[in-house]
């Protein structure tokens, strides 16, 4: 996130200070290990903090993917328009104007586009999304990553306190939050060997953030994400979770999109 020096140098330091309170607090977090304190609160601060998240049922944005997966380097920014539901995905990636996938669907069965060659697989978001880049992903998760909630659903089981921080154990993963201006956020959730860490809010969403798999996870991940044009509470439109698929498209395998999709990881 000379005496008139010392006093100019004091003023930035104090501003850069403030502006990086609720900006930079993610990015430094480092989540505790052990059982923590009792946390009589932490039921009413879950609450708090996923009031908003909670509450969403619409989500779209645009963002920029870049990282690792299974070792290799993206071979660039990937450029992902989204939207998502509780029930519903898509996810348009293009890289240097040009079109690289498109997934649509529901939480039953959803279709993956790959523009090079018109191949397409068909099955559930979760196997496709873990077959093309190694992330489980279905409309709830989704919705849950982008908004900040991170667990889907946002259940509450226990909490426990770590200092000024709390721990929250919810069915589908754990939770940290951090107290930022007087109100609870998350700023760091584990889940399905991976961990999300958010790294910066300019709203009640965040807008950069990172996804980072624990240490022997297979395949290994780390993708870091910046978000623009935010925009919930909208309409969308059923069809936007539907593909129409031209008509040369040639039918492919999940293990087909392993081994030879756009994100492929060799080894698998």
């Amino acid at each position: 996130m000379r005496s008139s020096v010392r006093s100019a140098l004091s003023v930035a330091s104090a501003a850069a200070i403030l502006t990086c309170t609720s900006a930079c607090a993610s990015a430094l977090f480092v989540p505790p290990v052990g059982p923590g304190e009792p946390a009589p609160g932490a039921a009413a601060a879950w609450a708090e903090a996923t009031r908003v998240c909670g509450g969403v049922t619409t989500y779209k944005a645009s963002l920029r993917v870049s990282g690792h997966i299974g070792g290799e380097r993206l071979p660039t920014t990937i450029d992902i328009a989204t939207g998502a539901t509780a029930t519903g995905i898509r996810l348009e990636g293009r890289a240097a104007d040009r079109k690289i996938f498109l997934l649509a669907g529901t939480a039953d069965e959803a279709t993956l586009y790959l523009d090079d060659g018109h191949r397409s697989a068909t099955g559930r978001p979760e196997d496709l999304t873990d077959a093309l880049m190694g992330v489980k992903l279905g409309p709830g998760r989704w919705l849950a990553l982008l908004t900040g909630c991170v667990a889907a659903p946002p259940d509450f089981i226990s909490g426990a306190r770590y200092g000024a921080n709390l721990g929250v154990t919810t069915p589908g993963g754990r939770v940290f939050l951090a107290r930022e201006n007087g109100v609870w956020r998350n700023v760091h959730g584990e889940f399905d060997g991976l961990v999300v860490t958010y790294r910066r809010f300019s709203s009640a969403f965040p807008d950069e953030w990172r996804l980072k798999s624990e240490p022997g996870r297979d395949p290994s991940i780390e993708l870091s994400v910046r978000v623009d044009d935010i925009a919930s509470g909208q309409p969308i439109a059923p069809s936007v979770f539907t593909l129409a698929l031209p008509d040369d498209v040639t039918p492919m395998t999940l293990d087909d999109l392993r081994q030879s999709g756009p994100l492929h990881r060799k080894g698998r």
